[in-house]
């Protein structure tokens, strides 16, 4: 049997028997932490801090902004913050401006904003001097599902569908007895879907029947008493807020306010791609027959019942303008400010002035403030602030709260994407013309649009004529991960609206004439929500110390509980279950026996999290460009493509034990492969995709144990918990038998000592270790030349340059009988000898339970 010697590090050498054509590395297996938390520190906390700025008075008079956010150094290094028994963080500062607006004085400061906890390089926090883990919550992702139940009495299929943003309120729709159909805005009491259609801006019944189906929706017509949308309006507020009366405008305003307002209404950015995805006008018409000839605005033409596949999809996308189309007016649209309460015009002439649209009235002597047609400057704001308590209510609102060139901008009329296709019935071959529309696609706005419950009220429908697909909850396409950062960012925005609250109640009692940014700031909200965080939040957790494994496991771990996910009682067995989305993403073996089981998962050994917090997996691309050339046969690039659960689902992907030649074609003709989550046997000319390794389906715990193909689940799940409860030997040794991975395993962990300068090892005893490193620059001592670029750099010239100056070497404190969480003794000694050359990245020291490196 061959077999091929491969070094892990400098020190180990094991035989590989390893089949594999390409072995790719596996990724960093803390970057879960480390990435994220980075992102939240560098970019997160500066746009929360925008996003709050400026908090303004109650009156208007005085507004206070935030500037740019820095870190000062921590105050205790990580060893003494042990010591001391205290958190090692570091002081978040910021900059703060408080501006009267009526006498334009400006005064700034540097405030303290709070203490941050610091995360160590090895993905760990230190709170009261002991070490703590932040795990990722995996919970439903914001986006639009639908779901199908079959009704027993008719024996016909009755859908559902839910709009579930990040924060605000949700969107329904469902079936009810006769065919009539029903809208739900935050879960109020029901009302017709086409009252709610007609809420948004129609006001004929023709406008709602050109638009959709006309058979679907003309039971629910026909008992809808709304014939206006100021009726509708006024209809879907008092199933809002019952027993209320109020005008059409009134209602309008409350809406909007729920729906279109940023502060109430958040979708994320990824609540923004999944809409965008789901109601993509092109994904949707995939595999049905063009209507008429469609001329693209490159000048190609697609002629009548072409089938829409993946590459026209391509071609029609370059070419959306054809397909988008106006169907409710700027004047009419429920997102925008009604007619009669919009103050300003765009200057015809120059498109970037805004005009007074009428004159601005004194309501106590009916003098004229502004003049109609004058341009709104900043100092017509400023005369309007002053003269504030002479004007009307509404134009108070309009011009003085919020942005007024930024409220024009917005609004617009409500453009959809609409095309029609050619269904044919499977049974009969009867082809029928089916409408589909599509939202707007852009990706700017971060709350629910007229246009995106438009598309998602067509998916609706079009779902009972058989295009469109149900839902399925549990597929890690609608799951998404809620990382160390992401969740820092959800407290320190509770945080900060507490403190906003604060501010603004301070605000209303003190007089301005002398207040300073210092006394009206009071963070102790902020500091609380993040302690309290740390300290007693169900994600936070002491971490398990035992050895090197147990701590990486934890730092990979997946829990669907805590604030916002599932708790064990109420958790059924649908959710807790393996899917066959978690191939390559999580762990199907690694989870607690007992009540948490499928709650608290693993990452698998390959898998990352990309910028929205959905599992990713790596597969080797397939280079199938000769197969348009005549040669059929595929090729197995090096090349390796990250994917989600969504991009997987259309594409074939053949098993990592294929058996594959030298130059990366594939054996055999017929190949075992996945499409959408079932195995198949495939022909090779299909496959686009190949597994990287057979590890990647199971976790690095899972990894570690040999010939894990012959255990049974149940014993393999109960080796993996357990080899994490194993103690910490005087001696370790590495395995006899092992799986390749001990090495990354340990090295990622945070056990061992890793080197991050490259140079001689010039000192070296059991407390420390010295390196000097590769000089960058000509050196002298005295009139010698020590070392020189393009010369080679000897141990020689290195212990000359040790004793010469500090920074020329980098120290190691090693850590010796220290007490772990658990109890047990952490302990580093050195693996390297006096004069070695050192690589950055090379372990220099092992830690408890690690033998060279391992």
């Amino acid at each position: 049997m061959g077999y091929k010697t491969v070094k892990y590090g400098k020190k180990a050498e094991r035989r590989n028997y390893s089949k594999m054509l390409y072995d790719i590395d596996l990724p960093n297996l803390i970057e879960i932490q480390t990435e994220s938390f980075d992102k939240f520190v560098n970019e997160d906390i500066a746009k929360l801090l925008h996003d709050f700025s400026p908090i303004e008075a109650p009156n208007g008079e005085v507004r206070l902004y935030f500037g740019d956010p820095y870190l000062e150094k921590p105050k205790f290094s990580l060893q003494e913050s042990k010591y001391r028994d205290i958190s090692y963080t570091r002081q978040l500062y910021s900059k703060v401006r408080l501006e009267h607006v009526l006498n334009g004085n400006i005064y700034e400061d540097t405030i303290l904003m709070t203490e941050i906890p610091y995360m160590t390089p090895t993905g760990t926090f230190i709170i009261n001097g002991a070490e703590r883990v932040i795990v990722s919550q995996i919970v439903r992702s914001s986006g639009i599902y639908y779901t199908g139940d079959l009704d027993k009495k008719t024996n016909k299929i009755k859908y559902s569908a839910q709009i579930i943003p990040t924060r605000g309120a949700w969107i329904e729709y469902e079936m009810g007895s006769k065919n009539l159909i029903y809208g739900k805005l935050d879960r109020s009491k029901k009302i017709y879907l086409t009252t709610l259609i007609r809420a948004l801006g129609f006001n004929k019944n023709k406008e709602i029947t050109d638009l959709f189906d006309k058979s679907l929706l003309s039971d629910t017509l026909m008992k809808d008493d709304t014939q206006t949308s100021d009726e509708a309006v006024v209809e879907l507020y008092s199933k809002l807020r019952q027993g209320e009366i109020v005008s059409p405008n009134a209602a309008r305003e409350y809406i909007r306010l729920r729906l279109f307002d940023p502060n109430r209404y958040d979708l994320a950015e990824v609540g923004r791609y999944k809409y965008n995805q789901k109601l993509d006008l092109f994904n949707r018409a995939r595999g049905y027959l063009t209507t008429t000839e469609i001329k693209l605005l490159d000048g190609e033409i697609i002629p009548a019942k072409t089938e829409i596949t993946a590459d026209i999809i391509k071609k029609l996308q370059n070419s959306r303008e054809l397909f988008r189309k106006e169907v409710i007016s700027k004047e009419n649209s429920l997102q925008n400010e009604p007619e009669d309460e919009i103050y300003v015009i765009k200057n015809p002439e120059d498109g970037r002035e805004l005009l007074a649209k009428n004159h601005i009235l004194d309501v106590r002597t009916g003098e004229v403030i502004v003049k109609k047609n004058t341009v709104i400057t900043p100092e017509v704001l400023k005369e309007l602030r002053r003269k504030k308590f002479s004007l009307d209510e509404n134009v108070i609102n309009y011009f003085l709260k919020g942005d007024v060139f930024l409220k024009e901008q917005y609004r617009e009329g409500v453009i959809v994407e609409m095309i029609d296709v050619v269904k044919k019935d499977s049974d009969t071959g009867k082809e029928s013309i089916v409408r589909i529309i599509g939202n707007d696609q852009r990706e700017d706005r971060l709350y629910v649009t007229v246009s995106d419950i438009l598309a998602s009220i067509s998916y609706y429908l079009n779902l009972y004529i058989g295009i469109g697909s149900t839902d399925d909850i549990d597929h890690l396409g609608n799951r998404r991960l809620r990382t160390i950062g992401e969740l820092l960012k959800n407290q320190f925005r509770i945080g900060l609206a507490r403190t906003e609250k604060n501010i603004k109640d301070k605000m209303s009692t003190v007089s301005f004439t002398d207040v300073r940014p210092a006394n009206l700031i009071n963070m102790s909200p902020l500091t609380g929500v993040i302690k309290s965080f740390f300290g007693s939040s169900q994600l936070s957790q002491f971490m398990d110390q035992i050895n090197p494994l147990a701590e990486l496991t934890q730092k990979r771990r997946i829990s669907a509980l805590g604030t916002g996910g599932l708790s064990r009682d109420r958790a059924g067995i649908e959710v807790r279950d393996v899917h066959n989305s978690h191939y390559g993403r999580i762990c199907p073996i690694e989870t607690p026996e007992g009540q948490s089981i499928g709650l608290i998962s693993s990452l698998a050994s390959y898998s990352r999290v990309d910028k929205y917090g959905f599992i990713q997996t790596p597969y080797l691309v397939v280079d199938r460009s000769g197969i348009k050339n005549g040669n059929i046969n595929p090729i197995v690039t090096s090349e390796y493509k990250y994917l989600t659960a969504d991009e997987e689902a259309l594409e074939v992907i053949a098993s990592a034990a294929t058996p594959v030649n030298e130059d990366g074609s594939f054996i055999s003709n017929r190949i075992i492969g996945r499409l959408n989550g079932e195995t198949g046997v495939f022909d090779k000319s299909e496959v686009s995709y190949m597994d990287v390794s057979p590890k990647q389906i199971v976790s690095v715990a899972t990894s570690t144990i040999p010939f894990l193909e012959h255990d049974d689940a149940s014993r393999a799940l109960m080796g993996a918990n357990m080899q994490r409860q194993a103690v910490p030997l005087l001696m370790p040794h590495s395995p006899i038998v092992g799986t390749g991975i001990e090495y990354r395993a340990a090295k990622d962990s945070g056990a061992n000592v890793v080197s991050y300068d490259t140079g001689f090892v010039t000192y070296v005893d059991a407390n420390q270790i010295e390196i000097t490193k590769l000089p960058t620059q000509k050196i002298m001592i005295g009139n010698e030349v020590v070392y020189e670029p393009g010369q080679e750099f000897t141990f020689e010239a290195a212990l000359k340059l040790a004793g010469h100056t500090p920074d020329a070497t980098a120290t190691y404190k090693l850590i010796k009988f220290n007490r772990s969480n658990q109890d047990t003794c952490i302990i580093q000694k050195p693996i390297v000898v006096l004069g070695e050359w050192i690589d950055a990245g090379d372990v220099i020291a092992d830690g408890p339970s690690t033998d060279k490196g391992e």
